[in-house]
């Protein structure tokens, strides 16, 4: 498949859909020609424990995608609440969701959602398999789990949920006249009947997931699909997906066919492209090869376009999709027979030698690996608030203020920093209710990485509480910047503050 603007995540042994029945609204698509009372496998469905997961990983750091073309407001409105309430279990998820990140955006997110696919409804959110049935992207984050029963209860998420499920059944309202007509397309292309045998496939929309990556599972039969809350924008994952779901079952009635292209892997191995998974797969390989002929054939357009797509895949490492794509052109086509018929005459007549000597004379050419997300450059913000602070520290407050006001004005950086020195300004000059509002707001609006705006802005909440002689806030607040400090100085000042109450110290004799 091509996405221009998305990145589709295919990835097998990955979802047991036993408890999926949990979630609010769900809507089955019935096939075909049916009556809308008639159930079917295809479930268009809200998850409590996907939205659990994710929630907490937008404030433990997860940010990709938070301001991408598409994102939801949603989004960002949710996160923003949440870190207001500044919670100390905050701390803790963010140490959590660092000691795991991985390189790959794409991948880092993947995890979570597997995980969040083998759990039971909140609070409990208890494991639906034993944890060594776990696939090991899912089993590598059990420790989540304590943290995000503390979490959901801390954070009150049962009220956000309710808040926020109008969203979600507004979403399934919109997806699934969409969703029926493009199960339709596929159907009446296949011409398969209409036999589900216990397999399931469910489409989960869901705003707290980067907008630009889509991620599908199967596990034991089941399917699952997690996408924004855009139709328009994710019918072409889900067509993609209700194709593995129908046609790998047939692919699997067949294991020899899948014996006879082993020879063609060493050279699709070679491609750059290729995915990781369908370098190890033989298998995803060869059912991906299919899903992407017939979706070539369903896109339509002229003879030369649909073969351009076709080369493109090609050049993937996908050596399959042009003899799939002729044999459904030139014979399935032709015929009035189902899929099924047509399926082992086409799936045992693959030219394997045909298709390697086409790759060795280099008629089939590979394309360059897609390249690497670029490494993170040094965000303009930081040096605002080098700036902010040695005007600070040179005693020119005014000139510190119109910066930082300045900043938030234009948009031009991020707005933490700005916030940031308001507060400190705000402190010195004695207004506590200020410089309160600001912290929180920095606080709200700081990514996980800028780490000394998060424990310096928790170290003077936790002071300004212990004025107001809030002991218990205070300690949380002391307790987050011990979950981010990274100086031994920030350490023992928080250590210090959740021991006994901050008291300010005496006036120096010269400001008398």
């Amino acid at each position: 498949m091509h996405f221009p603007r998305r990145i589709f995540r295919w990835m097998a042994g990955s979802l047991l859909s036993a408890s999926l029945g949990i979630a609010l609204g769900a809507q089955a698509i019935p096939p075909p020609g049916a009556s809308a009372g008639i159930r079917t496998n295809i479930q268009l469905d809200s998850n409590p424990a996907l939205f659990t997961v994710l929630a907490a990983i937008n404030v433990a750091g997860y940010r990709t995608g938070l301001h991408a073309p598409g994102a939801s407001p949603l989004r960002d409105r949710l996160r923003r609440q949440l870190l207001a309430k500044n919670l100390p279990i905050y701390g803790e998820l963010r140490m959590f969701y660092q000691a795991h990140e991985l390189a790959n955006p794409a991948l880092n997110l993947a995890q979570y959602i597997s995980l969040s696919m083998f759990l039971g409804p909140p609070p409990n959110l208890r494991l639906t398999v034993p944890a060594t049935n776990l696939p090991p992207d899912a089993a590598a984050l059990t420790g989540l789990l304590p943290l995000l029963r503390r979490f959901y209860r801390q954070a009150g998420l049962a009220g956000y949920w309710g808040q926020y499920a109008r969203y979600y059944r507004q979403a399934i309202e919109a997806y699934s006249p969409v969703t029926r007509q493009a199960i339709a397309q596929v159907d009446n292309y296949l011409r398969l009947s209409q036999t589900y045998l216990g397999r399931s496939l469910y489409i989960f929309p869901e705003f707290l997931a980067s907008p630009v990556e889509t991620h599908a599972r199967n596990f034991l039969g089941n399917y699952f699909i997690v996408v924004g809350l855009n139709p328009a924008a994710e019918m072409r994952d889900i067509q993609h997906t209700y194709l593995h779901y129908v046609l790998d079952p047939l692919v699997r009635k067949y294991p020899a066919a899948i014996d006879e292209i082993m020879p063609l892997m060493p050279l699709a191995r070679q491609a750059p492209a290729l995915g990781e998974q369908f370098r190890r797969s033989p298998s995803l390989f060869y059912d991906e090869s299919w899903v992407r002929a017939v979706e070539t054939r369903l896109d339509g357009g002229t003879p030369a376009q649909q073969w351009s797509r076709i080369q493109r895949d090609q050049a993937q490492g996908f050596l399959l999709c042009g003899f799939f794509f002729r044999e459904l052109e030139q014979h399935y086509e032709r015929d009035v027979v189902n899929f099924s018929e047509f399926y082992p005459s086409a799936a045992f007549t693959i030219p394997v030698r045909t298709i390697a000597g086409e790759v060795k004379k280099g008629k089939i050419r590979f394309a360059a690996a897609p390249a690497p997300p670029p490494p993170p450059r040094p965000h303009p913000a930081l040096s605002l608030l080098a700036r902010g602070e040695d005007l600070i520290a040179s005693g020119e407050i005014a000139e510190a203020g119109k910066l930082a006001r300045d900043s938030l004005a234009s948009g031009s950086s991020p707005r933490a920093e700005a916030e940031y020195l308001l507060a400190e300004i705000a402190a010195r000059q004695g207004h506590p209710q200020a410089a309160q509002r600001h912290f929180e707001n920095a606080l709200a609006t700081a990514s996980y990485s800028e780490t000394h705006i998060r424990t310096w802005a928790n170290i003077y909440l936790g002071r300004i509480f212990d004025l107001e002689h809030q002991r218990a806030q205070a300690i949380a607040h002391y307790q987050a910047a011990l979950a981010t400090a990274a100086t031994p100085a920030a350490r023992q000042i928080a250590q210090q503050g959740v021991r006994q109450a901050f008291v300010p110290p005496p006036p120096h004799p010269d400001s008398q």
